[in-house]
């Protein structure tokens, strides 16, 4: 018998929708099972709350033709409550609101491994700058997943005139819990060349387009924003003026690693200033074989690192991080009166705040460098190497992610022909 059920399982359900709306994708969610495909017509819609709880595709008919409007934060979410995984493609998506906040997003995504997010449109909404500016994806906890072949658009005069936050947040420590303290467990628990070559607990975020036409010089659109133990491969991506930003421990714990590799800053839009292509305050991890195209509007920094404990005083937050040798150090004191070198989740801290450098090369025609916090704190061939080769044992994980092929893995085998008999067409096995 149980041969038989587990036969019957392996076939997925194509339910194809009279509409989109809220209401109707949700009840289609609901009587879902594990692997089906849920499709949506061309059309327009608004969700403000649908959430994704099973293993299931959730497709639209492509960008410019299923078009759903986000109205409130999280609209489209993957609860706390779920943790496998699910597909979203083909939609374009449009904020009617500013999401910010660092922590408001059109899509938010707790917990969930294994899902892909790919080949959609998202539309930020911002009237606000910097940490009022608008957010699209957040993803949080213990999540790993892949987001390719999507399309990214700050905001613009239309969209509510401000500059964005984010694009895709990440905040992945590896833990469930929400607790401030929690959000550490990916530098007590994680080797980083390990977790960054393996998808178990990494987003991978490759083969995007990002476009921002807004002039965001007092605060660059990022189109990713590490923070709170975050890890992330960034890569093979096309950027304009946009930047990366790996966030410090200062107000709250680090990002902790990241590849930003093969991807291309574009410069073609005129009188926009990108101040800091890659800005990174914490954590480690390889930048490599990246370039900038074009000549229209200006980077003004290539690869920034700083560390703001050791130059700006004490952080803002009481959250705290252990460092060998000196014990619990708070966020909310400054490095310099503390634990000095090696200062708490800093860039070039590791598993254990112990020293993992950071790795730099192949990058080409970028803006100047600079070691922004100074060599006094961040140490050429201690904290990072720049131009001095790969680094040593560094395996990155296959390009491009196992999940492009055909979105999900493969299903099982069909049952043997005298088993059970076919199942009828009218069901929409696929």
């Amino acid at each position: 018998m149980f041969a038989l059920l587990f036969s019957m399982n392996a076939y997925a359900v194509t339910n194809n929708l009279p509409d989109c709306s809220q209401t109707t994708v949700n009840n289609a969610i609901s009587s879902a099972s594990s692997g089906d495909t849920i499709v949506c017509p061309s059309g327009s819609w608004s969700w403000s709350n649908v959430d994704i709880t099973k293993n299931v595709t959730l497709q639209g008919a492509g960008i410019g033709n299923t078009n759903i409007t986000i109205p409130v934060a999280h609209g489209l979410e993957s609860p706390t409550s779920y943790t496998g995984a699910f597909r979203v493609t083909g939609f374009t998506f449009i904020a009617t609101s500013t999401f910010a906040n660092y922590t408001d997003s059109m899509f938010r995504i707790h917990n969930g491994t294994g899902w892909r997010v790919d080949h959609n449109e998202f539309q930020s909404y911002s009237t606000g700058i910097g940490g009022s500016g608008g957010n699209v994806m957040h993803i949080r906890y213990d999540a790993g997943g892949l987001i390719d072949h999507n399309r990214f658009l700050a905001a613009n005069q239309s969209r509510g005139g401000g500059c964005s936050h984010g694009m895709v947040l990440f905040s992945n420590s590896g833990t469930t819990s929400t607790s401030n303290n929690a959000q550490n467990y990916s530098w007590i628990n994680f080797d980083s060349n390990d977790v960054l070559g393996s998808a178990e607990n990494t987003i991978f975020v490759e083969d995007n387009y990002f476009y921002n036409d807004q002039d965001c010089d007092s605060h660059n659109v990022h189109a990713a924003y590490g923070r709170h133990g975050g890890i992330m491969v960034f890569r093979h991506n096309e950027i304009h003026f946009m930047n990366f930003d790996n966030h410090g421990f200062r107000s709250e714990h680090a990002g902790f690693a990241w590849e930003i590799s093969n991807n291309e800053w574009v410069r073609d839009v005129p009188g926009i200033d990108l101040y800091l292509q890659v800005n990174i305050r914490g954590g480690t991890g390889v930048i490599y074989g990246n370039s900038v195209t074009g000549s229209t509007g200006s980077i003004g920094t290539g690869i920034n690192l700083w560390y703001e404990r050791a130059t700006s005083g004490p952080g803002s937050s009481s959250v705290t991080s252990s460092v060998p040798g000196y014990g619990t150090v708070g966020a909310n004191t400054a490095c310099s009166s503390t634990e000095g070198h090696l200062c708490a989740e800093q860039p070039g801290a590791g598993q254990g705040n112990t020293p993992d450098p950071m790795y730099f090369w192949n990058n080409s025609n970028m803006s100047p460098f600079r070691n922004q916090t100074g060599e006094s704190w961040m140490q050429s061939g201690r904290d990072y190497f720049n131009n001095q080769g790969a680094k040593p044992g560094y395996v990155a994980y296959p390009y491009p992610h196992p999940l492009q092929e055909g979105g999900q893995p493969p299903p099982p085998p069909p049952p043997p022909s005298d088993l059970i008999p076919a199942p009828p067409a009218i069901i929409g096995v696929n």
